[in-house]
């Protein structure tokens, strides 16, 4: 959310079947469209970012691009197969990035706009712990996790 704001992206919304990730967005400014079962599409976007982790969630994720549009794959998909729309994709020439970020390449650009002040990494702290707690906080369940010396 506060990257997209950053980059003047206008409305962000975001289509999920979990209600905790609603509430979420929709405390940092999104449009949110909380779904029982996955559409075939959402509309069309230039950028799509996939979390859902699931296969029919990818498809639907594949399915709401726009001609030119990029699909970011930030789900681990522990299945490890899902099917994908190949044709649609193809005709409408899209591109999909799936795997981990290489952090080091973008890690500049996120710590000039954090130094900036255009995104807070705050917001979307889900769990500080001091040092002492470092080895035991990573088991448990969070999104964020900050982990200070203090």
């Amino acid at each position: 959310m506060q990257i997209a704001r950053a980059s003047d992206a206008g409305t962000v919304e975001i289509l999920t079947r979990n209600e905790t990730v609603a509430v979420e967005g929709e405390r940092l400014g999104a449009e949110v469209a909380l779904v029982e079962e996955w559409p075939e599409s959402h509309g069309r976007f230039d950028v799509v970012v996939e979390n859902a982790n699931e296969r029919r969630g990818l498809a639907c994720a594949l399915r709401s691009l726009r001609v030119g549009g990029h699909c970011t794959v930030t789900s681990t998909h522990f299945a490890g197969e899902a099917t994908i729309p190949v044709l649609e994709m193809y005709l409408r020439g899209v591109t999909v990035s799936v795997g981990r970020t290489n952090s080091r390449h973008t890690l500049e650009p996120v710590l000039d706009l954090i130094a900036s002040g255009a995104i807070d990494p705050a917001e979307v702290t889900s769990e500080v712990v001091t040092w002492d707690d470092a080895i035991e906080a990573p088991l448990g369940y969070t999104t964020k996790l900050v982990i200070t010396r203090e």
